[in-house]
């Protein structure tokens, strides 16, 4: 399985993360994309096997260029990390449908929570679910 983590920002969270995600979450493939144009590229991939995206959105604008990608994303658990709680912001993120909203000072641990309940539920039956329930 794929966890996808893209940001259009640079920060320690999105570093973080994949460092934690690596360490907690045992046989999940973290892939990093720093450009619209790669997510872009990695989505209109058949058989991605992508089962989660985190974004880490900076502006509404980024979020725009996201929205135009909906129809890619509709069989993906999306989790976005904003910058603001803008109700603009927040008006437009909540048309992605995401699984879960969180924001860029509260950090990663709530996000790796997420993920590994995400993840979880994708590897029923595979003999690593123990390892990820064991680090729950």
């Amino acid at each position: 399985m794929k966890l996808l983590l893209f940001g259009d920002i640079s920060n320690e969270q999105i570093r973080r993360l994949q460092r934690l995600v690596n360490n907690q979450l045992p046989g999940i493939h973290v892939k990093p994309i720093i450009s619209f144009e790669n997510l872009l590229r990695h989505l209109r991939k058949p058989l991605h096997r992508v089962a989660a995206i985190v974004m880490f959105l900076s502006s509404e604008e980024a979020i725009g260029q996201v929205l135009g990608l909906k129809a890619l994303l509709r069989d993906t658990r999306l989790i976005l990390v904003l910058t603001d709680n803008d109700k603009k912001t927040l008006s437009m993120a909540l048309q992605l449908n995401p699984s879960f909203i969180s924001y860029l000072e509260m950090g990663v641990n709530d996000i790796l929570s997420v993920l590994r309940k995400i993840f979880i539920r994708n590897f029923r039956g595979v003999e690593s679910v123990k390892d990820l329930r064991r680090t729950y």
